[in-house]
């Protein structure tokens, strides 16, 4: 009975060190983990950046307030500079309302920006909260 154990234990060990040196591949096979080829990792990298992509989206407003290094972009034109404590009362007539972070956008390009300005705005996810809360990636001027 000892030996049959010892010898059911042994081939466990074997089976599982056996496993350690594999991994599945992008068709779900296992392969021997040495023999992920560079083409695959670069294809996983370049589909997290097609993913990121996808993710990002566009917001299209009008600037209604300037505010440490961000504004607020509202669905429709209120015609005016907004104020923070009058969010909730102008939310009906301003419709979706967005803080974007402008960090990552040209210096020259947001000096030029103005109140009223309707901005089509590139961003990734918004923040739950009121008014939204986002990153601007890229912003055009959209002429009228």
């Amino acid at each position: 009975m000892k030996k049959w154990s010892l010898i059911l234990l042994g081939l466990m060990t074997v089976v599982s060190l056996a496993a350690c040196g594999t991994v599945n591949n992008s068709d779900g096979n296992s392969v021997n983990a040495d023999s992920v080829s560079k083409d695959e990792e670069e294809r996983d990298t370049n589909q997290d950046v097609d993913n990121e992509k996808e993710n990002d989206m566009t917001f299209k407003g009008y600037i209604g307030l300037f505010e440490d290094g961000r504004i607020l972009v509202t669905e429709n034109d209120v015609g005016r500079e907004l104020k923070p404590d009058e969010f909730n009362e102008v939310a009906e007539e301003a419709g979706q309302m967005i803080f974007f972070d402008l960090q990552d956008l040209d210096d020259e390009l947001v000096d030029s920006l103005e109140i009223g300005d309707h901005v089509a705005i590139e961003h990734g996810p918004v923040g739950m909260s009121f008014p939204g809360q986002s990153v601007a990636k890229r912003l055009e001027v959209i002429d009228e």
